[in-house]
Parts: C-alpha cells; sequence; structure tokens
C-alpha cells in the first residue's frame, strides 16, 4: 500500500510540473546574466564575452564585456562594460 501511495504521488508530482530547484553555481550564474543583458539593436551584431566572475559570499559579481559591430563589418564599433551582482534570488546592474 505503501509503495502504491509513493508511486501515485510521483506521478502526480511529475505530471503537475514539479521541478527541483536548481544549483546556484558559478556556470549558473553567468547563464543568467547572459540571457539579461541587451541586444545591441539597429543592424548591429551583438558579441557578449564573460570577462570576470568573482564570489564575494553569496553571489556571484559578472563582468560582461559587449561588443556591437556592423552586420556588414563596416562602419563605427561600439564596446560596453556591464557588470551584474547575482544571487539564488536576483540579478542587479552595479555598473
Amino acid at each position: 500500500m505503501k509503495r502504491l501511495l509513493w508511486c501515485l504521488l510521483i506521478v502526480s508530482m511529475v505530471a503537475t510540473g514539479c521541478t527541483v530547484p536548481e544549483e546556484f553555481t558559478r556556470d549558473t550564474a553567468e547563464e543568467k546574466v547572459l540571457k539579461l543583458v541587451p541586444q545591441c539593436g539597429n543592424s548591429l551584431q551583438t558579441f557578449n564575452t564573460i570577462t570576470d566572475t568573482q564570489q564575494p559570499g553569496t553571489g556571484y559579481i559578472v563582468t560582461v564585456k559587449q561588443n556591437c559591430e556592423p552586420e556588414n563589418g563596416e562602419g563605427p564599433q561600439m564596446e560596453t562594460i556591464y557588470t551584474y551582482l547575482v544571487t539564488p534570488d536576483e540579478i542587479k546592474l552595479l555598473k
């Protein structure tokens, strides 16, 4: 009887979409930041590179260098540096 109840519990959890919380690591922090960095727009290609990641406690400080280049390769290029503080609960733009 207990096995049947456990099976029903597991099946109901899977059916309702119950998920295991994601482990918070350097890789997951970097992935979250890359999803938030804005695109260049205006027919420019966006190239984002993580240049530094530090762990000063429970979160990570992730620095991203963004290069915006014309799609045809001609014209001005722009470089922007973004720094984010990433914790398990939030992502905050520092500069």
